[in-house]
């Protein structure tokens, strides 16, 4: 478990950030640029002395500005993994992944085959850094930070580089090392620490947190979207579709190779959705749910922001012209139905 609650100051800009991330979860610091997340890092990792407050890893006080403690980097025990890999280029693979590996009382967090084999490197061993895809040099970063027996894995925008692809790839590895490892990560997965101008805003799994605006702006006006749980309910290898089964209704994606009753999540952008006063009787559109209008938030002179709730749970954010929007004639609480125009779907526990 990590306990943070610290202050620091750069300039004008203030840090002031309390959380927790339980061991066995993966957690993340999620904001715009400059919100303050690698400072909160820096400062759990050591590498940046906070101004005030603590912080406590595994019941183990490493920083308290009052009772003066302030333990060295090397004494934290903590795996660091940089939004660039930082690997040696003059060491193999093998050498990278060894090198660093530090000797504590007990078992370590992992060893060096369970490493290999999790990260999908044993190909990779005897190759050189140079020759490596940047989703495979920061998946040997992360079996280097591991095997350096950290009691907390701390990753700073490893996939910030990386093209959707290779982003996606490591994704999916850090999901499986929350199955695997008891130890906290701080990263990206349901539970999200959710930072603006130094202040933490909320602390919620990612369905929650979406509601947030403060998450929204974060994202931009083309990414702004909704993450929604989902279930594969069935295939119709027919019609080559596979139907979700969500709180509110169903959704009907291209065909998946996952099994009924996978649990997946299911984004969907503000400006795929479109609204409707009325179902629409013929459409070529295969998902359109009812839903009610939550909230309306003028974002320029030319669109809003409409939140909408689906079912008892889910929320669905729409981006409407505000002449659109006027001609609707739609007020908080109006019923409404949504189509979705795009919907993108990630492995459940992998987003």
């Amino acid at each position: 478990m990590i306990e943070v609650d610290i202050q620091k100051t750069l300039g004008t800009f203030t840090l002031n950030a309390g959380f927790g991330a339980a061991a066995g979860k993966v957690t993340a610091l999620f904001g715009r640029s400059g919100a303050g997340k690698t400072t909160a890092i820096d400062c759990i990792a050591g590498l940046a002395r906070p101004d005030g407050g603590r912080v406590v890893i595994n019941g183990t006080t490493v920083f308290d500005h009052d009772g003066r403690v302030n333990r060295p980097v090397e004494a934290r025990r903590v795996g660091y993994v940089f939004q660039e890999a930082r690997l040696f280029p003059h060491m193999s693979v093998a050498d990278n992944l060894t090198y660093g590996r530090r000797q504590t009382d007990g078992p370590p967090v992992i060893g060096f085959d369970a490493a290999v084999d999790l990260l999908d490197l044993r190909r990779l061993l005897r190759r050189m850094p140079a020759t490596l895809s940047g989703g495979e040099r920061q998946r040997v970063a992360i079996g280097r930070a591991l095997l350096s027996n950290p009691a907390v894995l701390l990753m700073d925008e490893p996939v910030s580089a990386l093209d959707g692809h290779r982003r996606q790839e490591v994704l999916n590895f850090v999901a499986d090392l929350k199955a695997a490892l008891s130890i906290p990560i701080l990263f990206v997965s349901h539970d999200v620490v959710l930072m603006n101008a130094g202040q933490v805003v909320d602390h919620a799994p990612l369905m929650k947190i979406t509601h947030h605006t403060v998450f929204q702006r974060a994202l931009g006006i083309e990414e702004a979207s909704a993450v929604l749980a989902a279930r594969v309910a069935a295939h119709a290898p027919d019609d080559g579709l596979t139907v979700l089964a969500i709180d509110g209704g169903q959704l009907r994606v291209p065909l998946l190779a996952t099994p009924p009753g996978t649990e997946v999540h299911v984004r969907v952008r503000a400006v795929d959705v479109a609204l409707f006063r009325r179902a629409p009787l013929e459409s070529s559109f295969l998902n359109i749910l009812p839903g009610r209008v939550e909230r309306v938030f003028e974002v320029d002179a030319g669109a809003i922001e409409v939140r909408l709730t689906l079912g008892a749970e889910n929320t669905l954010w729409a981006r409407v012209n505000q002449r659109a929007w006027r001609d609707l004639g739609l007020t908080a609480g109006a019923s409404v139905f949504a189509i979705m125009e795009k919907i993108t779907v990630e492995p459940g526990g992998r987003s």
